[in-house]
Order: C-alpha cells, then sequence, then structure tokens
C-alpha cells in the first residue's frame, strides 16, 4: 500500500521552478489486473475527489486482488482553486489529451496518463460531479469506439458500476477515455448529482458504484 505523489514540475510568475505534488496511492497485492481510479480532473467537481480519498482510507490490501491505482485530485492545481480549469494555464485537463510534455502542465498531466498509467492498465474510470454551478442526474459515460469488442468491454463496465443513467456517445477525440480506448483499455466516465451540496447522499451512491465497479474489474 503506497502512499505518494507525481511531482508536476513547472515554472512561471507564481510558481518559481516549482514542484506540485499530485497525490496517488497504489494497492497491489498478488497477480491480478490493474486498475485505474481518479477524479478531480475538473478541480471544481468536489463529489468525485471525496469518494476516491475515502477509498484510499478505508481499502484494506486485503480487499485486492491485483493491482489499484487511485487519484483522488488529479488536476491538483484546479482543485487548490475550486476551478474548472487549471490556474497555471486555462487548460481544460479533460480536452488535453493524449498530451504533450513540452506544451504546457496541463498537457503534461495527460500525456502521463496516456504513457505511464494507461499502458500497464487492464480497466479505468474517471469520476466528475459537474461543478458547483450545474446539477445533473447520476449519470455513467460510455464513449463508443469503431472498436467493437473495446466498446462491449466498456459496456460492461457501465452496466457493474450501475448508475440510473447513461450517456452514450461517440469518442471525442480529446478526453482521457479516448486515450484509454486507444491503447485497448476499458473505460468509462460517470457524474455525480454535482453542486456545492452538504447532502451525503450522493457520496454514498457514488462510493457504492466504484466499490461495484471494482468487483466487477
Amino acid at each position: 500500500r503506497h502512499i505518494g505523489s507525481l511531482d508536476l514540475m513547472t515554472s512561471d510568475n507564481t510558481h518559481y521552478y516549482s514542484v506540485i505534488p499530485i497525490p496517488i496511492a497504489v494497492f497491489n497485492n498478488g497477480e491480478g489486473p490493474t486498475v485505474y481510479v481518479s477524479a478531480g480532473t475538473h478541480g471544481n467537481e468536489e463529489q468525485g475527489q471525496l469518494v476516491v480519498r475515502r477509498l484510499i482510507a478505508d481499502l484494506n490490501l486485503s480487499d485486492i486482488q491485483g493491482r489499484l491505482i487511485l487519484i483522488p485530485s488529479l488536476n491538483l492545481p484546479a482543485a487548490r482553486v475550486s476551478a474548472r480549469v487549471s490556474p497555471l494555464d486555462d487548460a481544460n485537463l479533460n480536452r488535453s489529451f493524449p498530451g504533450d510534455a513540452r506544451s504546457g502542465p496541463t498537457s503534461t498531466i495527460a500525456h502521463f496518463l496516456t504513457n505511464v498509467l494507461f499502458p500497464i492498465c487492464d480497466a479505468g474510470m474517471d469520476l466528475h460531479s459537474a461543478g458547483r454551478e450545474a446539477g445533473m442526474p447520476a449519470l455513467t459515460y460510455l464513449g463508443l469506439n469503431p472498436d467493437k469488442e473495446l466498446t462491449k468491454r466498456s459496456y460492461e463496465l457501465l452496466k457493474a458500476f450501475g448508475f440510473p443513467h447513461a450517456m452514450i456517445c461517440e469518442d471525442g477525440g480529446d478526453g482521457m477515455d479516448d486515450s484509454a480506448h486507444a491503447l485497448k483499455i476499458p473505460f468509462i466516465g460517470a457524474e455525480f448529482k454535482g453542486m456545492s451540496s452538504a447532502d451525503p447522499a450522493p457520496l454514498k451512491q457514488g462510493m457504492d458504484a466504484v466499490l461495484r465497479f471494482l468487483v466487477h474489474t
């Protein structure tokens, strides 16, 4: 059970050759698949970040067969200021894939996932929650891919996640799921209730859904 950070190096008017530590946890126990779960791709979507932090706190190593990679606040610069896009470069992380390590900090995060983490994964998902300004029903997002077998495997993840609604459309080309699909990795996204709320119901609903996803994978 390893708790650490992905060190994003940046230098601008606010950060003078600084390292921004993006938190990561890895649970590794025996033989099995590697599964990726992240939240905080948009920094003002807090519910998914809380669920992933809860997973890190509550899961025991004995619960895992294989390897689980958890990133609670993937776009940590945006999460620190509760913003949808990064304050470092005004870029939307979920529109920055596959990324480029030489094109700014947000693109660097996307590049790291595409080239380092995703190639070792067997399945994955990214948690969203609409942001403070928007509300929506709990839904799972599935991007259709020309590879029908890959789409079928992603659809099985969607069913296991078990949210009451789904949004199914063609891959857009610049999202996190697009980069996963390009590597033949089944991948889904999810949206929680959104808006600022102390209501524990969407957090429990999300936690239960992620646990179903993990049991399936």
